[in-house]
C-alpha cells in the first residue's frame, strides 16, 4: 500500500492535517539544551509586602548561571574565557561558544567545578543599565 507506515499496534497516532511535520519526522536528541538559568534576590518586602516591581521574568534577574557538562574532563583540562556578551570554553576535545542572553560583568563572575558530576557552573552578574 503506497504511503503506509509500519507501526506496532497501539502506537498509531492521529495525523494533524495542518502540521508541516509530524512528530516522528522531526529528529530529536535526549539531551537537555538549556544551558542558562537566571537568578534573582528576593527579599521579604518583595514577597509579602509587594513594595518592589520584581517579578519572575528575566527582566528582573540579577545573574545568569551557565551550566556546562564536561564529561571525562578535569578542571585542569578546561580553559574558560568570558567577555561581556560571550562565553568560550575549550579543552583538547570540547569547544563551546555561547552568546549570553544579557550583557554581564564578567570581572565579577564566579565559576564552580563539580568534580563528581564533571560540570562547570559559571555565575555572571547582569549589567542592568544597558537593557
Amino acid at each position: 500500500m503506497a504511503g503506509a507506515v509500519d507501526r506496532p499496534i497501539g502506537q498509531i497516532k492521529p495525523v494533524d492535517k495542518k502540521a508541516i511535520w509530524q512528530p516522528d519526522e522531526v529528529p530529536s536528541d535526549d539531551e537537555d539544551d538549556d544551558a542558562f538559568e537566571t537568578r534573582t534576590s528576593v527579599m521579604t518586602e518583595d514577597v509579602f509586602l509587594g513594595l518592589s516591581d520584581k517579578d519572575p521574568s528575566s527582566a528582573h534577574c540579577e545573574a545568569v548561571v551557565v551550566r556546562v557538562e564536561c564529561p571525562q574532563h578535569t578542571l585542569e583540562d578546561i580553559e574558560l574565557d568570558v567577555k561581556k556578551n560571550k562565553l568560550l570554553l575549550q579543552s583538547n576535545t570540547l569547544k563551546l561558544s555561547l552568546y549570553l542572553p544579557h550583557p554581564v560583568r564578567y570581572q565579577d563572575g564566579k565559576a564552580r567545578w563539580d568534580t563528581d558530576k564533571q560540570v562547570l557552573f559559571v555565575s555572571l552578574p547582569i549589567i542592568r543599565d544597558e537593557w
